[in-house]
Formats: C-alpha cells, structure tokens, sequence
C-alpha cells in the first residue's frame, strides 16, 4: 500500500527528491524528520518509516475536496434520468455553486 501525502507534501518530496537524491533525503530525514525548512517543511511530521516506503514503492497525493465533489458530481452525472435522485443532486451541486459564487471546471464551468 503506497503512502499518501497531502498536496503539500507530495510538492516538497518531489522538490527534494530532485534537489538530493532519494538516498541522501532519506538519510536526512532519518536524522531529523522535523528539522525541514520551507519550502520543504511540509516534510516535518512524516515518520521516517513512512519516507522510506514512499521513497521505494511511491506514494499517491489525496485528492483536493474539488476533486472529490468533482467525481462524485461524474458520477451521479452519468446516472441522470429525468425524475431520477442524481438528477436533483447534480441540480443542487450546481445552484449551491452558483449561489457561492464558485466555479469547477467540470460541473460549472
């Protein structure tokens, strides 16, 4: 099972990986796993275990709170019927978005 990281940390890994090497970052982190600086301190906090199992089998980056509502909108999108449940559900994603004034490319956009 591959660790999964938050956007954030999922940026600072990659950086790191580029700027050190995967063996010296892990050597590092092993030493001091908080003792990371921006823009790397979104490494702070993650077990040296954890790092080692990202460095050999990868990880994978949650997904945004858009992205979720994004794929549940795909979804019940596909599902639509005229009087059907995702219909009304798709129906009140897209008012409660307009009516915030926020747009996701996808749904509204």
């Amino acid at each position: 099972m591959k660790l999964t990281l938050s956007h954030d940390q999922s940026t600072a890994l990659s950086a790191a990986i580029s700027r050190l090497g995967k063996h010296t970052l892990l050597r590092m982190h092993s030493h001091g796993p908080d003792g990371w600086a921006p823009p790397l301190s979104a490494l702070n906090g993650i077990d040296p275990l954890d790092m080692a199992a990202a460095l050999v089998n990868g990880w994978e980056t949650e997904k945004s709170p858009v992205d979720l509502l994004r794929e549940e909108f795909d979804w019940h999108s596909k599902r639509c019927g005229i009087y059907s449940d995702s219909t009304w559900w798709c129906r009140g994603v897209r008012e409660a978005l307009e009516v915030t004034g926020q747009t996701i490319e996808g749904i509204n956009a």
